[in-house]
């Protein structure tokens, strides 16, 4: 279990290698422009200095009278337990500002201080100072001004009397901080890194179905029984006639998925003997339960069993139009005894069920769409027609609706004996396989497996049941996850050793542009070597020769005279190789001298480079002291000219004051005469507002009188309009009264014949 989860994790990152090919590019992308487009050159340059000496001063009476060695012991562990201190001194605001001072760099002092790095060369009693700027010029300068400074302070400090500056600054041709191809590779390991980190969580929050493993969880609870693939010559979308697999009895991939496949759900339930009717569903439309219901029929009847196809999909007739076979009358016509123009049918069921091309295997198509579907699967009829159709035929294989989109397989799986579900490879996921398996098993039904549908032929080739099959045994290369991991870690030893290489190297030419530039003997030393090389060579050859010639007989005379022939020859080599020595010592003489005449011009170059640093140096300091007299001079004239202009500038604010003062004096008069004028203004609009309040309230209760009066006129009209209506009312019913009582009275002495008030006539 444990192996197959670590193949199924590396089989899954091996499938998202391109995922990390392209973002390690993009990083390696990044870090080539940030290398060369971001980073800001910054040049080091060193001083070294060596303490030689301790004062006596600094040491007492007692301590002159111990062993130099001890001293010398004592002043070098003192120099490598100090040199935290000398680094803190360096950087010390006062010896900044010196040589900022001397110098006359804008510079600021934090900036200075990051800078600035003292160093001490290892086990000896040398001192480093390193100083890195975008400058490589005011770089050396300044390491050879902190490197006076710094003796000047220790000098107080510590009492050490000789500080030598061994090698003064020279400005560096390269910068230290430009490394192009380690940024390109650390940028590419972030990168991988990155890519790596990005695709584990893709994978931990993968919950397609790919493999075995996803099914036969805790979480699921299922059994898979087949992964069927999909090859680049076998489309199954169209056209539908592709969904049958080869009908010749070739071999291939497929044909033997399906056969396995029907194994498994022959040997599915062993103890059971009534598992006949089989429905294959899905979870989701276009996930390929058509094509497994279709190929597993086919590989059943190939085995000699007599095999029922049914089209429960009446939606779709997909059957219908994979065999090429009319959909006048189908399941749907049977169940609801109507047909195409709704006219009732009784036929028997032998019209209903049609041959194929394929031996042992009959469909019944799923007819005209019924505006009710689920009722008819419903009814009794079916389970009738399951319990005939089990009589003449081994296997009946439903191919049902969707799970998600209707209810018609649910109601099947209540009919059926088991029930295959079929999975969409790396796009069904386990949320809704799981809620699949909940609704089954709630509507009564029994799942014996899953079908993975639509399986890459490199998924389907690596699974350990199928790598004995000879068919593609010979196709398939050796693509185990165990040589996977292999080869990704030999890659992986590979690009390590690499970098540690390029690291090393870059840490080599660093070392080298920080420390000082020394002289050695390389050149002499292989001289010599040479020459000790050439003197054995020759001793070789003579021995060689003389072997080879100086052969004793003594037999004859002739070869005696033989022999003084060869040893003559043999002198005249010899003096050939001894001449040939001798002009070769004289070149490596000669070599020597020129290396030891260019050493020695060397120092003089150096020597006379350095005295006219230091008459520059003189020049520049009587320069300073000229410019800082003419400084002080005219700092003096500044000074003067800055008091007469306080002077003249304080009788100005002295002035400015009187005139204020007396401006605020007239302001206070003015306003005094504003404040009197206001309080008469104020007193004579409180008068005018005083006198309009009255005049209001007389008019508002003037206008109050007389709405008052229009309102008692108003109900006196209306009161005598009341009292007309009324009287009106009462003439009117007198009047009717009186005519009523003058009728009545005609008709009794019958004076008003021919009317309907008459009702003798």
């Amino acid at each position: 279990m444990v192996k197959s989860t670590i193949s199924k994790s590396i089989s899954r990152w091996w499938n998202k290698k391109m995922h990390i090919i392209i973002i390690t590019i993009l990083f390696i992308i990044l870090g080539a422009l940030y290398t060369y487009y971001f980073v800001k050159p910054d040049y080091a340059s060193a001083t070294t200095l060596m303490l030689s000496k301790i004062n006596s001063s600094a040491v007492g009476e007692t301590d002159l009278s111990k062993n130099v060695d001890e001293i010398v012991q004592s002043e070098f562990l003192v120099n490598d337990n100090m040199i935290s201190t000398y680094n803190e001194l360096i950087k010390s605001n006062t010896c900044i500002r010196k040589v900022i001072r001397s110098l006359g760099i804008t510079m600021k002092e934090n900036e200075l201080k990051k800078a600035v790095h003292i160093k001490r060369v290892s086990k000896t009693n040398f001192i480093q100072i390193i100083v890195a700027n975008e400058d490589p010029i005011l770089a050396s300068e300044i390491a050879n001004e902190m490197a006076k400074v710094f003796s000047e302070k220790v000098r107080e400090i510590y009492h050490i009397d000789d500080i030598y500056n061994i090698d003064l600054a020279v400005p560096s041709e390269m910068p230290y901080n430009v490394h192009h191809i380690r940024d390109i590779l650390l940028f590419g390991i972030v990168g991988f890194m990155v890519s790596c980190g990005y695709i584990g969580i893709i994978v931990k929050l993968d919950t397609r179905i790919k493999s075995h493993t996803d099914i036969e969880t805790e979480e699921v609870g299922l059994q898979m029984l087949m992964r069927i693939p999909i090859t680049k010559e076998k489309k199954y979308e169209v056209p539908k006639q592709q969904f049958l697999i080869d009908e010749n009895g070739k071999t291939s991939a497929t044909c033997h998925a399906f056969k396995t496949l029907r194994t498994n759900v022959q040997f599915s339930n062993r103890n059971e003997k009534n598992h006949k009717v089989i429905l294959i569903t899905s979870c989701f439309p276009l996930e390929g339960k058509s094509y497994i219901a279709t190929n597993l029929s086919i590989a059943f009847a190939k085995a000699g069993k007599k095999v029922m196809l049914i089209d429960a999909d009446m939606r779709h007739n997909t059957q219908a139009q994979i065999f090429q076979i009319g959909n006048a009358l189908g399941l749907s016509n049977y169940l609801s005894n109507l047909d195409d123009n709704g006219m009732e049918i009784k036929e028997r069921i032998n019209q209903f069920i049609h041959e194929t091309s394929i031996k042992n295997l009959n469909v019944i198509t799923a007819g005209t769409l019924p505006p009710n579907p689920s009722e008819l699967l419903n009814s009794d009829k079916l389970n009738e027609l399951i319990k005939d159709l089990c009589v003449f035929y081994d296997y009946i294989i439903f191919d049902g609706t969707p799970i998600v989109s209707s209810e018609d397989s649910l109601i099947l799986t209540r009919m059926v004996h088991e029930t295959i579900l079929v999975t969409l490879y790396n796009k069904t996921k386990k949320k809704e396989l799981c809620q699949a398996k909940e609704d089954i098993e709630k509507a009564g039904g029994k799942i014996i497996g899953v079908v993975i549908n639509k399986v890459t032929m490199q998924q389907f080739r690596q699974q350990d049941q199928y790598e004995n099959y000879d068919n593609y045994h010979l196709h398939t290369k050796n693509r185990t996850p165990k040589i996977h991991c292999k080869r990704i870690k030999i890659s992986i030893h590979k690009i390590k050793e690499y970098i540690s290489r390029k690291i090393q190297k870059y840490k080599k030419q660093e070392t080298k542009l920080l420390s000082s530039p020394q002289e050695d003997d390389t050149t002499i030393t292989h001289l010599n070597k040479k020459q000790k090389k050439n003197q054995e060579n020759t001793k070789e050859n003579e021995q060689m020769i003389i072997e080879s010639f100086i052969r004793p007989d003594t037999a004859t005379e002739n070869k005696q005279v033989t022999q003084t022939k060869v040893n003559k020859k043999i002198q005249e080599k010899m003096q050939k190789f001894q001449e040939v020595k001798n002009n070769k010592l004289q070149i490596i003489k000669q070599k020597q001298k020129t290396l030891v005449e260019k050493r020695e011009e060397r120092k003089q170059e150096k020597a006379a480079k350095e005295a006219e640093i230091l008459k520059e140096k003189e020049k520049e300091r009587v320069e300073r002291e000229k410019e800082e007299k003419i400084l002080a001079e005219v700092r003096e004239q500044e000074r003067l000219e800055k008091q007469k202009e306080k002077e003249a500038f304080a009788k100005k604010i002295e002035e400015e004051k009187k005139q204020k003062q007396e401006e605020k004096m007239q302001l206070a008069k003015i306003k005094e005469a504003q404040a009197i004028a206001r309080k008469e203004r104020l007193e004579k609009l409180a008068k005018l507002r005083e006198e309009e309040k009255q005049e209001k309230e007389r008019n508002r209760l003037a206008e109050k009188h007389r709405r008052e009066v229009f309102k008692q006129e108003l109900n006196m009209k209306r009161m005598q309009e009341k009292e007309e209506k009324r009287r009106a009312k009462e003439m009117e019913r007198q009047r009717q009264k009186e005519e009523e009582r003058i009728q009545e009275e005609l008709l009794e002495d019958n004076l008003y014949p021919k009317t309907k008030y008459n009702k003798s006539l």
